[in-house]
């Protein structure tokens, strides 16, 4: 329902749907521009007035609780101020011409003004429209209709439009003409609005007969002029209707204006009647004048006479354009003499006005013909009633009224005969009237005649008035609209009246609307009056109107309870409040059960029944005046209830021994009840029981049957009677439940009875109940038999006796029981081993009880039959003698109930044979990659066969066949072995454990030392070289090498051979050495190159010291002019190709290196004490730039396991060459902090490769040196201890005095799997594998607000660090990448403070199947789902999943589930859906620590010293080798230490050790591990890794530094590496 909003001069509110509804109140509200809406107060009429403008709308209410229609449609009401406004012109000039300029003032104080030009312009007038002069004046030069009005406020309130002013511009002054033909209805427009309009009125002399001739025409200019105090001017023009067109404008002039009304006449000249061809009387002006002045008189009683208008003609009425020129032309041909152009001018212009005169007869009898007569009725209703009278009025339009006869036609008779007079008044007395009606007339002397319009008239029976009222009730402080109306007619005015039961009837005064408001109660009427004499409508029937008082009439009950039943007896009361106490009432009730009429009693009094309920309500009336009541109270609703039936509820059902029962009687949702109580007992009668019924509980100590009912009111209502509640009493007896069986704790699976005893009932037979809170239902006798405890029986368990229905026991104390799992046996033993002779005692137990029995057994291995070697004996213990794998069981019960069986207990027995280790070789320190054997010998062993348990550094224990281990030497190797031997006839007959023997591996390739005796020697002598391997150690041969590196080792017959490691050579060349041991032989790393040069006599030797295979630009260098030859004193002369000359001295510093220092550079000598002596040139030396390259920083591992150190390396060529290495952890830039990237400006690659990338992490990042760094370290490497999260590093060198230093490394980052608390890097979705174009959102979480994304993508050979922005969207701290481009990348975050988060690896292969994988280590014992995901489309069919190449499942389900994570669920994974196959991922499960690091430290604690010390001289020895094959797992922290740059790796490391490291994404060379063919180990311990192969010169490429950041190059399918 919508209410909708009536636009009226009182507003109205409307329902637009249930037109007959009522009961309806009005909420009001309004609300303008700048203000909310508010609703109205105190106004809750259908009709209310309002004096404000603004946006009104209303809704209807009605009801309790309240029912709201919807809001109506807004009505904007706009409030008009009572300033008038006023156009005024200035100068005041009464007649405007051309070319003048005006101004119009519009007049209202306090506003802005604003003009219109036109009556459809709605745009205001701009200054390019008028000159505006001030506020309210603006000038105008255009023709048009202005009008004004004024506007204030924000938002702008705007005034009523003023009256319009027309501005038309004239030419001269008397052009003032207008012809007669034009369109009347335009003449009147003009009227209305002020136009200066001059007309012709043009006559047909009365005496000519025969029609209008040629120049018998009168031309007669009238004009009147009505000026208004305002100075509107309106001029009339003369025709018929001129006299009525100007009382009707008068009429409708303001009121304010009637005193200053001036009509202006005056004379008017007749025209020249030159041609006028008759002498008849052809118009009285001054009569018609007279008549009009007369006329306006009558209409308005102060007229008072100004002045007097003349107006001249200026032309003929027939004159045209034609004519003029030829009066011209005449006038023209007259001045100049000319009689030939003058007669023929004259004669052409009589030709040419008597066709002027022709055409302009045509023209006058064509109007007279064409202008119709016209009948009207005065007054003009739409319908008339008999007794109205009405006047027809016949106008002719032509000529003076007199000069015509009228006669009126009834449909189509005549009805009224010829008369002079045009008007003629009928009264209808009769429907006959109706019809068709018109006149006609005749000129008065001729035969012309015109007939008029057909006017239609309806006569019509008399009307009776309807009166119609909004609402009949009058509200507090308000009034209702009444309206009277008369069906199908117009033009009524009202008469109202209104009367009481005691007064007569009046009419009420100055109400003539159709709708007026009353406040006033009483019987109200109306008729409707119209026309002069007046003519009166039949009166209505009345209405009356009540008025409401403000007295608030409430309906309440008696009594007052909140639910009444049906065939109770209550009162209904009318009270009226607030005052209305003293006054004497009448009231009257809408109800189902109330008086139908009024009545002076306020209250009814009845028998509920089910027709009572409804709503009631009342109202009430002063007895003395019928007219005014107050409204209808508010609905009071009667609920009838159905008889309610008591119910009865006691404490308990049981009176306990010497005790009693509280019962209590309720009769539910209601109140006054007073209780009746009734008892039986069995075989005998209900009783009532004497109590004091007031209350509604009883306390009773008797057994029986108790019900109760409830009672209230006069007469006496009573509810129905309660259920009965049986009540029992407690006998003395006692009740106990019981286990027969003692035991203190029952098992699942075990036979039991539980028992409900009585004390003191034995000789009575008693009924038994049982109550449990088990899921078992017990029986109903004495015992409960349970074959077979489950935890189904767990609960708690009462039992009572019951002698009869209405005596038994209490419930016993509550017996629990609960049912344990199948206990399983604990077995002890004192010692493991029996040593030779001896024994040991086990123990058997079965928690702290003594009711078990023992069974005892015994395996002689895993796989023999089982021995029972005792049986169902309750003795615990049990001594042997041999060895075996013991276990026991108990039993008790009967049947006999067994526990389950114990865990095995394993027990050696020692043998007296001695296990003895032993190395081959016996080299004291094996370098890693040597192969060695570590061999097991049994003394006394005889032809026994042996096997062997082995116990390695890493703290593993390696059962084998053989005797011996082969080993490819690696730092994990280092350690303590030993081992022992079992029979194997009698696997538990072992040795004892071998002595330890300690292997000592250093992780770098030793490298070659060469040196020479001179490097210049005379021709024919020989030079001595010698080669050694640092650190010393013994069983080296040496191999020597001279010229290109490809060339073969020498041969004896090529060098002199003095020992080993010492040669003599007689050839000048390049030689290096190499040391090699073994078989197969362990080469060392090459020495360093040598170059001996041959030389005359004294021939001089040009020397570079240091003697740096490259020289770098910036360092500092020395050339020395080496002569041989003895203590003879020289002067050095040099030459050179390069653009420095140096001095004649024998060395040459360059302090810092050049290209302009590049070139050849020869020296020679001469002897000071004969200078014309002197050596020959000596060989050219080239000098040699290299320009600057960055060092190569590798990281191991690059991903952080749980107690590892991180090793750092940094690699520079020719690292022999005297380099001191410098360690920088990366930190996050401040803002406005930069370090500039230094380049060789004459290196472009190095330029364009490494600046955008430089500049990038320059802005990113700052440097800071790590401990221990300030000065240098002379090792390659250096370990970083307790690493836990992630962080980047950059490295360079430095050597020379002064100090050369390299550019910094490009960065390498370590990366930490694991989730912190101050910094967290997740990714959604959660999983490492997505489809390229995903969309992925990296969210930081940690201590910080700002956070920025890191990624290191490698995509090919592509590898670079960016930051978010460069490939996502960063929002706070999520990265979001609508389209994932890249394949593999790792990204963290950074936070505002500098912390990094947790690295995480993500993949975008292009691939249509993915695995879905953790992206986090998962922690052992979790549950893991591996999923398989298409990018388009559902899994249903077989999927298969593989774990490091091998099938682990292959069927429909879509996931691997792993419920509970271990170690060895660690590895590569891959599912295959449909033959698409996915990438691998890799698993990582966080565990214990490995306890190598614990193993290391127990068996080493004694040899500490020993370590460390080596550690330091292999630090100091260590040597980068070149070409060489290496390994870098993810090493332990002690291994780290001991070793800081070990690179290799031994076949048989730990397999989860070398998927850590892949799983972390270090850039490490991996050997393919397969177990030897020889070692009879088993074959599939290794069988799936296969780990590709890289060369450590490979990395060394200057165009390619960067480290992977995954294990992509991993390939686990691949048999072997490249």
């Amino acid at each position: 329902m919508q209410a909708q909003l009536k636009e009226c001069s009182v507003r109205s509110c409307a329902l637009d749907m249930l037109k007959s509804s009522d009961g309806w109140k009005y909420e009001w509200f309004r609300r303008t521009q700048t203000t909310s809406e508010v609703q109205i107060r105190d106004q809750q009429n259908r009709d209310i007035r309002v004096s404000q403008g603004g946006i009104y709308s209303c809704r209807g209410t009605r009801g309790n609780p309240v029912y709201y229609t919807g809001i109506s449609d807004d009505v904007t009401i706009e409030k008009t101020f009572s300033n008038k406004v006023v156009v005024k012109q200035q100068p005041n000039w009464p007649q405007i011409f051309r070319g003048e300029t005006i101004t119009l003032t519009c007049e209202v104080s306090g506003w802005k003004y604003y003009w219109y030009r036109d009556e459809n312009s709605s745009e205001p007038l701009t200054t390019q429209d008028a000159v505006f002069h001030s506020n309210g004046q603006i000038s105008v030069s255009q023709e048009g209709l202005y009008r004004c009005r004024g506007g204030r406020g924000n938002p702008v309130y705007y005034t009523e439009d003023s009256q319009s002013v027309r501005i038309d511009h004239r030419g001269a002054a008397n052009e003032q003409t207008l012809n007669r033909d034009e369109d009347q209805q335009q003449v009147y427009s003009s009227l209305l609005h002020g136009d200066r309009c001059v007309y012709e009125t043009v006559r047909r002399c009365e005496n000519t007969e025969n029609g209008p001739a040629e120049g018998d025409y009168t031309n007669v200019t009238s004009v009147f002029q009505l000026e208004v105090i305002n100075r509107t001017t309106v001029y009339i023009p003369r025709s018929a209707n001129t006299k009525e067109a100007l009382c009707e404008l008068i009429s409708e002039l303001p009121n304010s204006h009637s005193n200053g009304l001036f009509i202006i006449t005056g004379d008017f000249n007749h025209a020249n009647r030159k041609e006028a061809t008759t002498n008849g009387d052809c118009t009285n002006l001054e009569e018609y004048t007279s008549s009009v002045t007369s006329y306006i008189r009558k209409c308005i009683d102060d007229v008072t006479y100004s002045r007097d208008i003349i107006i001249r003609t200026n032309q003929k009425a027939w004159m045209t354009a034609e004519v003029r020129d030829l009066l011209r032309i005449q006038d023209s041909a007259f001045r100049a003499g000319d009689k030939g152009a003058l007669g023929t001018a004259r004669a052409k212009l009589s030709q040419t006005i008597k066709a002027a005169k022709r055409a302009h007869g045509r023209k006058i009898r064509s109007h007279f013909q064409d202008s119709g007569a016209v009948l009207t009725i005065e007054p003009s209703w739409s319908s008339y009633f008999i007794g109205e009278s009405v006047t027809f009025k016949c106008n002719m339009n032509v000529g003076r009224d007199t000069d015509w006869y009228y006669k009126i036609k009834k449909d189509g008779r005549e009805y009224v005969g010829y008369r002079e007079n045009k008007d003629y008044t009928i009264k209808f007395s009769s429907a006959d009237h109706s019809g068709e009606y018109q006149c006609s007339g005749t000129w008065k002397g001729t035969h012309n005649r015109k007939n008029s319009n057909t006017v239609s008239v309806t006569v019509l029976d008399r009307p009776r008035a309807t009166l119609t009222a909004g609402t009949t009730i009058i509200p507090v402080g308000g009034s209702v609209t009444l309206t009277c109306s008369v069906q199908s007619s117009d033009g009524w005015k009202y008469e109202w009246f209104r009367r009481t039961q005691t007064t007569s009837e009046v009419q009420i005064r100055d109400q003539q609307n159709r709708d007026i408001r009353v406040s006033q109660g009483g019987i109200y009427s109306c008729r409707g009056t119209r026309g002069n004499p007046v003519y009166y409508t039949g009166i209505n029937d009345d209405v009356t109107i009540e008025i409401t008082f403000s007295n608030k009439v409430v309906v309440k009950q008696r009594p007052n309870w909140p639910q009444i039943f049906r065939g109770e007896t209550i009162t209904l009361t009318c009270e009226v409040q607030e005052g209305g106490e003293t006054t004497e009432w009448e009231y009257e009730w809408r109800g189902p059960r109330t008086p139908p009429q009024w009545t002076h009693n306020n209250d009814v009094t009845f028998r509920v029944s089910e027709s009572s309920s409804g709503d009631y309500m009342c109202k009430s009336r002063r007895r003395d005046d019928s007219y005014s009541s107050t409204e209808w109270s508010e609905a009071f609703t009667l609920s009838a209830s159905s008889k309610p039936t008591a119910t009865i509820t006691a404490d308990r059902t049981t009176i306990p021994v010497g005790g009693s029962v509280t019962l209590t009687c309720s009769v539910q949702g209601s109140a006054g009840w007073t209780y009746d109580w009734f008892r039986q007992v069995p075989d005998s009668r209900e009783v009532a029981i004497n109590t004091n019924t007031l209350q509604n509980f009883i306390s009773v100590s008797d057994e029986g049957i108790y019900r109760c009912r409830g009672r209230r009111g006069n007469p006496v209502f009573f509810t129905n009677l309660s259920k009965v509640y049986h009540i029992q009493k407690t006998l003395s007896n006692r009740a106990f439940v019981t286990l027969q069986q003692n035991w203190t704790q029952i098992f699942s699976g075990e036979m039991i009875t539980i028992k409900c005893e009585i004390q003191g009932g034995e000789n009575t037979e008693w009924q038994h109940e049982w109550r449990t809170t088990s899921s078992k239902t017990p029986p109903t006798h004495s015992e409960y038999n349970i074959s077979s405890a489950s935890f189904s029986y767990n609960g708690q368990y009462w039992c009572k006796g019951r002698r009869d229905l209405f005596f038994s026991t209490a419930w016993s104390d509550a017996f629990t029981l609960k049912v344990s799992n199948k206990p399983r046996p604990t077995i002890t033993a004192e010692r493991r081993t029996i040593p030779a002779g001896g024994n040991a005692t086990l123990s058997c137990s079965v928690g702290s009880y003594n009711e078990w029995k023992y069974f005892w057994f015994r395996r002689a291995s895993v796989f023999s039959e089982i021995q029972v070697i005792r049986n169902d004996e309750p003795d615990q213990m049990i001594t042997v003698t041999q060895g075996g794998i013991y276990y026991c069981k108990g039993g008790r019960g009967n049947p006999v109930f067994f526990t389950e069986d114990s865990d095995p207990s394993t027990i050696e027995k020692r043998v007296s044979n001695k296990a003895v280790v032993s190395l081959e070789p016996s080299w004291p320190l094996i370098f890693s990659g040597e192969k060695i054997t570590v061999r097991c010998q049994i003394s006394l062993g005889g032809s026994t066969e042996w096997e062997y348990e082995w116990s390695k550094p890493d703290s593993s224990t390696v059962m084998a066949n053989n005797a011996y281990l082969n080993l490819n030497a690696s730092v994990i190797s280092s350690g303590s072995y030993r081992c022992m031997g079992k029979n194997k006839q009698e696997l538990y007959a072992v040795t004892e454990w071998s002595d330890v023997i300690t292997l000592t591996v250093s992780g770098n390739r030793p490298k070659a030392s060469i040196s020479a005796d001179s490097r210049v020697f005379l021709e024919g002598d020989t030079v001595t070289l010698t080669c050694s391997v640092t650190p010393s150690t013994t069983g080296w041969s040496y191999y020597w090498y001279r010229g290109k590196k490809t060339s073969e080792p020498l041969t004896m017959a090529e060098v002199v051979l003095h020992s080993n490691g010492q040669i003599g050579v007689s050839q000048e060349g390049d030689y290096w050495c190499r040391g090699g041991r073994g078989n197969p032989v362990y080469y060392t790393d090459y020495s360093d190159v040598i170059s001996i040069k041959k030389t005359v006599r004294n021939r001089p030797a040009v020397t570079l010291h240091p003697n740096w295979p490259e020289v770098y630009r910036g360092e500092t260098i020395t050339l020395k002019c080496e002569i041989p030859g003895g203590d003879t004193e020289w002067d050095y002369e040099w030459a050179t190709s390069s653009s420095h000359q140096p001095p004649n001295q024998n060395e040459y510093k360059i302090n810092s290196f050049s290209t302009s220092h590049y070139g050849h550079y020869w020296c020679k000598g001469r002897m000071r004490s004969t200078q014309q002596n002197s050596t020959m040139w000596s060989a050219s030396f080239e000098l040699k730039i290299v320009y600057e390259r960055h060092p190569v920083l590798t990281v191991s591992p690059s991903w952080l396991s749980p107690g590892a150190s991180v090793t750092l390396n940094c690699e520079v060529e020719h690292p022999s060459a005297g380099w001191s290495f410098y360690w920088y952890k990366l930190i996050k830039q401040e803002s406005g902090m930069y370090h500039p990237y230094h380049y060789d400006p004459y290196d472009f690659y190095s330029r364009y490769r490494h600046w955008i990338h430089d500049n990038r992490i320059n802005r990113l990042y700052k440097y800071e040196l790590l401990p221990g760094s300030i000065s240098g370290t002379a090792q390659d490497s250096y370990i970083i201890h307790g690493q836990t999260h992630t962080a980047g590093y950059v490295c360079r060198a430095g050597r020379g005095d002064p100090e050369y230093h390299t550019d910094h490394s490009q960065p390498k980052f370590v990366w930490s799997a694991d989730l912190n608390s101050a910094a967290s890097l997740t990714v959604s979705p959660n999983r490492v594998q997505h489809f390229i174009y995903d969309s992925v959102s990296l969210n930081c979480s940690g201590n910080s607000s700002q956070w920025r994304v890191m990624t290191f993508t490698q995509d090919g050979y592509l590898r670079e660090l960016q930051e978010c922005g460069n490939w996502g969207i960063m929002t706070e701290s999520t990265c979001n990448i609508d389209h994932l481009l890249y394949q593999d990348a790792v990204s963290w975050c950074e936070s505002e403070s500098g912390q990094f988060s947790n690295g995480i690896n993500i993949t975008a292969p292009y691939t249509d199947v993915i695995l879905v994988s953790p992206v986090h280590p998962v922690n052992e014992g979790d549950s893991v789902a591996l999923g398989c995901k298409l990018r388009t489309g559902n899994v249903n069919s077989t999927v298969a999943f593989y774990k490091n190449g091998k099938l682990i499942q292959n069927d429909d389900r879509e996931k691997l589930n792993i419920p509970a994570v271990s170690k060895s669920d660690e590895g590569f994974y891959k599912c295959d859906y449909s033959g698409h196959e996915s990438p691998e991922s890799w698993m990582s499960v966080k565990g214990s620590r490995s306890s190598l690091s614990v193993s290391l430290i127990t068996g080493l604690v004694s040899g500490i010293s020993l370590i460390l010390l080596l550690s330091l001289l292999l630090c100091c020895w260590h040597k980068k080798s070149k070409g060489a094959l290496c390994i870098r797992p993810a090493q332990s922290q002690e291994t780290s230490q001991a070793a800081a740059t070990v690179q290799t790796m031994s076949q048989d490391e730990n397999q989860q050790q070398i998927y850590s490291s892949l799983l972390h994404g270090d850039m490490n060379v991996y050997e393919s591990c397969r177990p030897s063919e020889n070692t009879g180990g088993r074959t599939d311990d290794y069988r799936n890794i296969s780990l590709q192969l890289r060369s450590v010169e490979q990395r060394r490429k200057r165009d390619d530094p960067e480290e992977t950041s995954d294990y992509h190059n991993v390939d686990p399918n691949s048999a072997t590496g490249p």
